[in-house]
Order: C-alpha cells, then sequence, then structure tokens
C-alpha cells in the first residue's frame, strides 16, 4: 500500500522544519530574516497573505512527485538500480523538503551527471572494463554523493529556519545562529559543487585524445580511465561543474 504524496509531503514538511524559525531564538532570527526577505514576499500573485506552511507542503508534494519521475525514469533507462532510484527518491524529497534552490540544485548534479555518463560510451568501454552505457549507479553511489550534502541542508532548515540569503551578510549583528545557518549553506552548494566537478572530470577528462598525467607523479603519463590520471579536459570539466552547481543555488536565491 502507498500513502498519498500529500500525507509523505505533510511528514517531511514537519520533521524537515520543526517552526519557521528552527530553533533559533525568536529575536534573533526574526530579525535577521526580516533583514533578508521583505515582508511582502509573503503575499501571492493575488495579493493575499499565503501560510508558510501550505507553501512547504505545497513545495515537498512537487519535491516528491519529482523525485518520483526522476528515480522512476533512472530505474528505467538503467542509470540507476533498484537501491539507487529508492535513495536518489529519498535525497531528492528530502532535499526539495528543504527549498526550491536546494532540491534544484541536487537535480541539476544529478541530471547533468547522467547525461554525461552517456557521452561517448562507446569509447569508454574501449578504456574502462565493466562500463555500461547507462552508468548503473547503486544506492551507496548515490548517498556517497548526496547524503552529506543533504544532511547539511536539514541541520540549516532545523537550526534557522526558510532557506534565505547568507544571513550575516544581511544582518546588522547577525546571530551565532546566521553565522552557523550559513556555514551549512555553503556546505550544501559546495558539497555538490565538488561532487559535480569530480564527476565531470571522469566523465569527460577520460575522452581527451591526449594521455593523462599521474596526479601524484606529473611527470609520468597512464593510460586514459586510470584512477588518479589528470587531463586538461578533465581539469577545464571539473571546473565548468562546479561552475554551473554553484551558479544554479546563487541564482535562486529567495
Amino acid at each position: 500500500m502507498q500513502a498519498s504524496p500529500l500525507l509523505l509531503a505533510l511528514v517531511i514538511t514537519l520533521l524537515s522544519a520543526p517552526s519557521a524559525e528552527g530553533f533559533a531564538s525568536p529575536s534573533s532570527s526574526q530579525s535577521a530574516v526580516s533583514a533578508s526577505r521583505p515582508t511582502s514576499s509573503r503575499l501571492d500573485a493575488y495579493g493575499y497573505a499565503s501560510s508558510p506552511v501550505v507553501t512547504d507542503i505545497l513545495r515537498t508534494s512537487v519535491g516528491l512527485v519529482l523525485a518520483r519521475k526522476i528515480s522512476r525514469s533512472g530505474l528505467r533507462k538503467g542509470s540507476l538500480s533498484k537501491d539507487g532510484a529508492a535513495a536518489a527518491f529519498a535525497v531528492a524529497s528530502l532535499s526539495l523538503g528543504t527549498s526550491w534552490r536546494n532540491g534544484l540544485t541536487l537535480l541539476t548534479f544529478y541530471w547533468t551527471s547522467s547525461r554525461l555518463t552517456r557521452v561517448g560510451s562507446k569509447r569508454k568501454r574501449t578504456l574502462e572494463e565493466g562500463v555500461s552505457e547507462g552508468g548503473n549507479r547503486g544506492a551507496g553511489q548515490v548517498l556517497a554523493c548526496s547524503a552529506i550534502g543533504v544532511a547539511c541542508a536539514l541541520a540549516r532548515r532545523a537550526v534557522v529556519g526558510r532557506d534565505t540569503a547568507l544571513l550575516t551578510a544581511a544582518a546588522t549583528s547577525p546571530s551565532p545562529h546566521a553565522a552557523i545557518g550559513d556555514a551549512l549553506t555553503l556546505a550544501y552548494v559546495g558539497f555538490f559543487a565538488c561532487c559535480a566537478g569530480d564527476t565531470w572530470a571522469s566523465e569527460i577528462g577520460v575522452l581527451s585524445r591526449s594521455r593523462p598525467r599521474s596526479v601524484l607523479r606529473p611527470w609520468r603519463s597512464v593510460p586514459p580511465g586510470t584512477n588518479g590520471g589528470v587531463s586538461l579536459l578533465g581539469l577545464v570539466a571539473s571546473a565548468a561543474g562546479g561552475l554551473v552547481v554553484g551558479l544554479v543555488h546563487a541564482l535562486l536565491v529567495p
């Protein structure tokens, strides 16, 4: 028996946000959040005040639908195994439950990684053993590239509250909670930027026409696909991956 998306959304919303301000003191969190978000942002397109809790439930409901669609698509196309699809559903749902920005940042990393896995798959098969065209990923691989980041997003939501611009930059006298919240925000985007850089470098760098160099012994060349091999193409791809994830997170600031 499957639970309804709305019920799951309510559970995730309550778990990820015990209150609008988290565990921060009302005075400190209210001043920091009010400095970074105008009161008018609480009004909808028709000028009516919208409940933050209702907004959270609606966003989480949409997140559950998106996470289910993406995980099933990955399973059907072979980019995810069964346990990998289950893990992808869990981390995508939780990330979207914290904010649109966090969820779309994670989905950007997942979508680009899945597409790049298929780039040059025929040549990759000749270079690396066990490389499949779909790049089948299990739960361990999914969680290794998402669990820490999602944990930072959940912790930030619990300590500070709803996603905002950097609180220490908006408040004249930032509270300790604001500093912790900003650190967790930067840790989230930094984590997925590093994951994207590593994945992009692996998936694109292996296609370099020039032989890579050993990261430990730069004067030695190694065969393409060797662990620790670095090429100029891979370095450029790594920088591009981190830049794309960082830009998505920055441009979607609430």
